[in-house]
């Protein structure tokens, strides 16, 4: 399904969306605003049924989108990490390690916001 950002007296105060239009803007700033979006979705997530996991933010700088070339923010969340091997190979042996991380199939939740319409 594809959405759009709402805020009943002004857009620029659904603070997704300013943090995301800042990003557009600059994305200098991205460290910065990104640690802020993961900061206020956790904020919201004090809900029973919201499970813990690893929140990722991407910027995507060349995406064409409804045959328009612009920017946008990927979101994703990863509740279970998953185990996979990891071969280090030095001058005198091969060392397997045994590492977590995030398969594109373990993504349980996630959102990619275009840049695509103009500002109010």
């Amino acid at each position: 399904p594809i959405y759009k950002f709402y805020h009943s007296i002004k857009l620029k105060h659904n603070v997704i969306y300013s943090l995301v239009d800042d990003l557009f803007n600059d994305s200098s700033k991205f460290l910065d605003v990104s640690g802020k979006v993961v900061k206020y979705l956790y904020d919201q997530s004090s809900h029973h049924s919201i499970k813990s996991g690893e929140v990722f933010v991407i910027q995507l700088d060349e995406v064409i989108y409804e045959n328009i070339l612009t920017k946008a923010i990927g979101i994703f969340k990863c509740e279970e990490p998953v185990s996979f091997i990891k071969a280090e190979q030095n001058s005198e042996s091969i060392q397997l390690l045994l590492e977590k991380g995030i398969a594109s199939k373990s993504i349980e939740k996630g959102c990619i916001i275009f840049n695509n319409e103009p500002h109010d």
